[in-house]
């Protein structure tokens, strides 16, 4: 749970999850987040292997280890939104 707690890191791993990407359009897609909070969660991200940096080092992407804890926030956000109908 140490590698997805923190500001961002979940919402960084659902977004790419869809696609990889590059640090401004991480941030468009997470608009309120500072600049600096997600290059700090990258950062964090990539040294727990659950990301890497393209060789050119502009564009992020999953690892495997990344696209497995994607199944498993899906899982969580499922419960989420089935506590949130039943009003637990």
């Amino acid at each position: 749970m140490q590698t997805i707690r923190g500001q961002w890191k979940a919402s960084i791993l659902m977004a790419l999850s869809e696609a990889e990407s590059d640090i401004p359009a991480l941030q468009g897609r997470l608009a309120v987040a500072d600049r600096r909070v997600v290059v700090r969660a990258l950062r964090e991200l990539e040294e727990d292997r659950l990301i890497e940096r393209s060789a050119g080092g502009t564009r992020y992407s999953l690892t495997s280890d990344g696209s497995q804890i994607i199944e498993i926030l899906g899982d969580i956000a499922r419960w989420q939104r089935a506590r949130s109908k039943t009003g637990t």
